[in-house]
């Protein structure tokens, strides 16, 4: 089912600030000197995958005396179902706010709102995700999207960029139309790409020619 953001707002209030602190703990503890050792054994795959291990464990923990919260193993991964009002899967984002999935039909189907066995249709799901930062080391912002299939309908900030948090929220480009339920494309062509490394690079030497 798809929402508008308007609508995503609506039905993720309450959730999203306990959801970003649960997060926030867990790669606080993944960060930590104790887990130095820990970190160091892992592979670039391993360490992505427990840290979602970890994410889970602390959400489960925030929402552990909420009745209308569950927890539920769909598609592989376990996702939070919040009584008729939307399913949440803990994933990793990318630069674009998109995650990578191996393309199941059951997760095909989880991503591009198409009903589940076993869930309420009427039911979106949005996904509760990180981005890392340039060396792939550290969250460096929080995000909830709502997919759809091929890409992401729109995007918001899990917590407000002036509220006390040590996360540095970024902004992707322009993932969302405010309430229009209309998809934007995410990703850019090459020639797109090429354009735009084009335009810096002249503006850099233009600045290097003014300094002179």
């Amino acid at each position: 089912m798809f929402v508008t953001e308007g609508e995503g707002r609506t039905r993720l209030n309450g959730y999203l600030d306990r959801t970003a602190e649960a997060i926030s703990l867990a790669e606080g503890l993944l960060s930590s000197r104790d887990f130095s050792t820990f970190r160091r054994m892992l592979s670039a795959r391993g360490l992505a995958n427990n840290r979602c291990d970890f994410v889970v464990h602390h959400v489960k923990q925030a929402f552990d005396s909420d009745p209308l919260v569950q927890f539920k193993r769909i598609a592989g991964r376990e996702v939070m179902y919040i009584s008729d009002i939307a399913i949440v899967v803990f994933k990793k984002l990318d630069h674009n706010l998109r995650t990578r999935n191996i393309p199941t039909q059951l997760v095909m189907k989880l991503f591009g709102q198409v009903p589940l066995p076993m869930m309420p249709e009427e039911t979106p799901r949005f996904v509760a995700g990180w981005q890392m930062d340039r060396l792939n080391t550290a969250v460096q912002a929080l995000w909830v999207t709502h997919p759809n299939g091929a890409g992401v309908a729109w995007a918001i900030p899990m917590r407000d960029e002036n509220a006390g948090t040590n996360i540095v929220h970024i902004r992707p480009t322009t993932p969302s139309v405010p309430d229009s339920g209309v998809p934007q494309k995410l990703v850019r062509s090459k020639a797109e790409i090429a354009r735009e490394t084009e335009r810096e690079h002249e503006q850099r030497e233009q600045e290097g020619t003014d300094k002179s």
